[in-house]
C-alpha cells in the first residue's frame, strides 16, 4: 500500500475517535499563494514599498528588528512601513489614491497602510487553472468551520460560505462560515498587520483562543497553508494541548507541502512542535499534492 492510501485510511479511522467527524480547517497564506499566486508576508510588504515608490529595500528595515523570529520581524517592519505610507499618503500622488475622509486628525495614520494592503490583496482573486481538481476536492469537504488568518475572500467566495470577522467569533449560529480571524479586505480597519493589532486581537489572543478551543476538543483540526516554523501556529497548538490536558493532539493535522510524499513510518508517528520552552505532539502529512488529503477529510 502506498503512502497516500495508507495515510487516507488512517485519517478516516482516526476521525472516528473525535466527538464530531466534521473537520475544522485552519487556513494560512500558503493556500492563497498556491491557488491565487498571492504574495507571502514579505512579498506583500515589498509590494507596498514598490507602490509608494520607496527606493529602500526591505532588508534595510529588517536589520533594525530584534531578530527573534522572521515573522515577528516582518510585523515590526510593517510598523515602519505604516509611517512611510502615511508620509506618501500626504503627497499629491497619495491624495489622489486615498479617500479624503481618511485625512481627518481624529483618524489613526495607520489606516493608510491597511487600505493599501486591502487594495493589493484584492487584485489576487482568480484561482489558477492548474489546481482545478484540487480545488474541487477542497469543495467536497463538509467543514464544521473554516478559520483563516488570510485577508482575501477566496475561501468564502469559492466555497460559497458566509464571512465573519474576528470580533464575531462568538456569533456562531450553527451554519458553516469562514471566520477571518485577522480581518478581511472588505473592512480594512479590521486587518491585523501591526504589532498593536496582534496585541489587541489575533488568533493567539486569549479571548479568541478560548472561543476556538472547543474545536480542539470535538473536531479534527486541519492546518493548511501554514509553515511548520510559524511561531503563532506553534503557540496555538501548544496552548491547545495544555488547555485540554494532552501532550498529543491526535485530532490535529498539519498538511505540509513537500516535493515528495512523506515516509510510511511517519504516518502514525506524532510530530513535535515547540514554543517558548513548551511542546506538543500533532500529526503531520507531507505531500506535493493536496487532492488526496482533501478527499480523505471529505
Amino acid at each position: 500500500m502506498n503512502y497516500r492510501m495508507e495515510a487516507s485510511r488512517w485519517i478516516k479511522d482516526n476521525r472516528l475517535n473525535c466527538g464530531s467527524t466534521k473537520p475544522v480547517l485552519f487556513v494560512g497564506a500558503g493556500l492563497s499563494r498556491r491557488y491565487l499566486n498571492a504574495p507571502n508576508w514579505r512579498a506583500l510588504l515589498e509590494e507596498v514599498l514598490k507602490f509608494i515608490k520607496n527606493p529602500t529595500e526591505i532588508d534595510f528595515y529588517l536589520q533594525k528588528t530584534d531578530k527573534k523570529d522572521l515573522d515577528d520581524d516582518l510585523i515590526e517592519v510593517a510598523e515602519i512601513i505604516a509611517d512611510l505610507v502615511h508620509t506618501w499618503a500626504w503627497t499629491r500622488e497619495g491624495k489622489k489614491f486615498f479617500n479624503e475622509s481618511l485625512y481627518s486628525p481624529n483618524i489613526s495614520h495607520k489606516v493608510f497602510l491597511k487600505r493599501l494592503v486591502a487594495n493589493i490583496i484584492s487584485r489576487y482573486n482568480t484561482p489558477l487553472a492548474e489546481h482545478a481538481s484540487e480545488l474541487e476536492a477542497l469543495k467536497s469537504i463538509d467543514a464544521q468551520e473554516v478559520v483563516t488568518t488570510n485577508y482575501d475572500h477566496f475561501l468564502s467566495d469559492f466555497l460559497g460560505l458566509r464571512k465573519r470577522r474576528g470580533h464575531e467569533i462568538i456569533e456562531k449560529d450553527g451554519a458553516t462560515s469562514v471566520l477571518h480571524a485577522h480581518g478581511s479586505i472588505d473592512n480594512p480597519d479590521s486587518i491585523i498587520i501591526l504589532p498593536s493589532d496582534y496585541e489587541n486581537f489575533s488568533i493567539k489572543h486569549r479571548y479568541s483562543f478560548a472561543k476556538l478551543l472547543i474545536y480542539f476538543i470535538e473536531n479534527p483540526c486541519v492546518f493548511l497553508g501554514y509553515s511548520l516554523s510559524d511561531p503563532h501556529i506553534k503557540q496555538l497548538l501548544v496552548d491547545a494541548a495544555e488547555a485540554t490536558n494532552r501532550n498529543y493532539l491526535s485530532n490535529a493535522y498539519m498538511i505540509s507541502w513537500s516535493p515528495e510524499d512523506g515516509d510510511h513510518s511517519s504516518i502514525k508517528k506524532p510530530y513535535r512542535v515547540e514554543s517558548e520552552g513548551r511542546d506538543a505532539m500533532i500529526n503531520i502529512l507531507e505531500t506535493p499534492d493536496f487532492e488526496w488529503v482533501y478527499e480523505a477529510f471529505a
